[in-house]
């Protein structure tokens, strides 16, 4: 196999190596979306009244639970741009500008909206944990 035709395999690999990190990004907010909507109705829903010990335990899990996507968020976005480095580096080889002629990223991008978001859901977390609210008597 000549040099230039694994240089176009290891592009095309890098290619769907991208595709993949951008759409489990996707896959990952929502998963995240939806865990934090159950430990909210589980902690404040309408026909749940859950034990003090079990509402730190449901607000603990919220903080963990954001951490834990905020740290997927972020490899997943070093992964993404490590193949991107490479997919351009590649394209100076092969006369390709697919990569190189992207648009440059502003402030305000899909990966800091993210990451925005997932830290605004673990200081709310934080906040009800550290302060709750004073529980009305029966």
């Amino acid at each position: 196999m000549s040099d230039e035709n694994s240089e176009i395999h290891e592009y095309l690999d890098l290619s769907r190596n991208m595709r993949f990190y951008a759409n489990i990004r996707f896959a990952q907010l929502t998963l995240f979306a939806a865990v934090t909507a159950a430990l909210l109705t589980a902690a404040y829903g309408q026909d749940l009244s859950p034990a003090p010990r079990m509402l730190c335990f449901i607000k603990v899990g919220g903080i963990l639970v954001s951490v834990i996507f905020f740290i997927m968020e972020r490899r997943g976005t070093s992964y993404y741009h490590c193949f991107k480095q490479r997919a351009i580096e590649l394209e100076k080889l092969l006369g390709y500008c697919q990569h190189t002629n992207t648009p440059k990223q502003g402030v305000f991008t899909a990966t800091h909206a993210a990451t925005v978001f997932v830290v605004a859901v673990g200081l709310f977390w934080l906040v009800v944990l550290l302060f709750p609210s004073p529980v009305p008597p029966t």
